[in-house]
């Protein structure tokens, strides 16, 4: 027994070192859990955000199926929740209970039987292998032979939350170099228009000086001034933005803001 567990943990890290696909190792490893503790269904998840248990991988869970995004359950306030807040692993031989730690969660297909195991790094929680519906009662052997592919799957989920930062990081890098487009494209027009502003306004200045003896060309005059100051300031707005700078920076008095 032992050896075939050996070489089902030998035929998945072989196969993830050959391709670095995590979502065919993990199909390989939930089919070893699957056949080396007698389970009819399981799965393999990783715990993220909220918290969350987002599936990579699983087996004889049809009504889990989904045509597009991902398979996610929450991870509070029930079975699986339980695991990732106590970081112990869960036998329960009979799920009739209503209580909320032997509850599944929302949207799960019904199970009779369940054994989970947390998978961790160092003291954290980052995943959890589930199997169930074995014909006969778990047992503690069945419980070791997961939590000893349970520390084989913290390489892949650690796989998988790099390769999520990762992605996180590109799409922040993209984010970054759209605004300094934006701030480029910004400073240019922010350029152009107040030289052309600056001559406008000189002009009005000059104007509005002039004009003495007019209340109602004066009035114009002052009018024309105001709006270019107004365009003036709508260029520092924009400019702003693009250079993710505070608009209208000033002291506030938070207490009487609030």
């Amino acid at each position: 027994f032992l050896a075939s567990q050996l070489h089902a943990i030998a035929e998945t890290v072989a196969t993830f070192l050959a391709t670095g696909n995590w979502r065919v190792a993990s199909s390989l490893l939930v089919r070893s859990a699957l056949e080396q503790t007698g389970s009819a269904c399981g799965f393999f998840g990783v715990v993220i955000e909220g918290p969350t248990l987002r599936i990579l991988a699983y087996e004889g869970l049809e009504a889990l199926d989904q045509k597009t995004g991902h398979i996610e359950f929450g991870a509070k306030e029930n079975l699986f929740g339980g695991i990732v807040a106590s970081g112990t692993s869960s036998m329960r031989n009979e799920l009739t209970s209503r209580k909320p730690g032997e509850m599944l969660p929302a949207g799960h297909p019904p199970l009779t039987r369940f054994l989970g195991v947390p998978v961790k790094v160092r003291d954290s929680i980052i995943g959890i292998i589930g199997v169930a519906d074995r014909a006969s009662v778990y047992t503690d052997s069945e419980q070791r032979t997961l939590e000893r592919l349970a520390r084989l799957a913290s390489v892949f989920c650690q796989s998988y939350h790099l390769a999520r930062h990762q992605k996180a990081l590109e799409e922040g890098l993209k984010e970054s170099r759209t605004y300094e487009k934006v701030g480029r494209l910004a400073a240019a027009i922010a350029h152009a228009l107040n030289n052309m502003m600056t001559v406008v306004l000189g002009n009005t200045e000059l104007l509005v000086h002039e004009l003495t003896d007019s209340e109602a060309l004066r009035e114009g005059a002052d009018a024309i001034r105001k709006a270019v100051q107004r365009a003036v300031r709508l260029t520092a707005d924009l400019l702003a933005f693009g250079q993710k700078q505070m608009l209208f920076p000033r002291p506030v008095d938070v207490c009487r803001l609030l």
